[in-house]
């Protein structure tokens, strides 16, 4: 229980998407695996790995993806808290889970 909360208490920022997280979501640095896909002239597409929309120029802020890897910070190797988080992961993180399921939903559609 203490590696928990300590790990709630360290936040980083990721310089692979630009989040800050706190010590337990290390593991939640999302990203779609497969690119979107888009009719010819259209702006609008999905994610072919789980169907979510896509929009082929976002400027909203929140970039999220149904795969998830671990967060990466400037100089981690120096870091003592970050080195510590790494070295405790089965106990500290928090499984990532998708935001939104969109394979689910497409599927009660059909």
């Amino acid at each position: 229980i203490y590696w928990k909360i300590w790990s709630l208490l360290e936040n980083f920022k990721c310089i692979a998407c630009d989040k800050q997280f706190v010590g337990n979501e290390v593991g939640h640095c999302s990203f779609h695996p497969q690119k979107a896909r888009f009719n010819f002239g259209s702006n609008d597409g999905i994610y072919p790995c789980c169907n979510a929309p896509a929009v082929r120029f976002d400027t909203s802020i929140q970039k999220v993806g149904c795969t998830a890897t671990n967060h990466i910070i400037e100089d981690q190797h120096k870091n003592p808290a970050f080195e510590k988080i790494l070295k405790r992961f089965h106990v500290i993180a928090e499984p990532f889970v998708p935001e939104h399921n969109y394979e689910v939903e497409f599927d009660k559609i059909l």
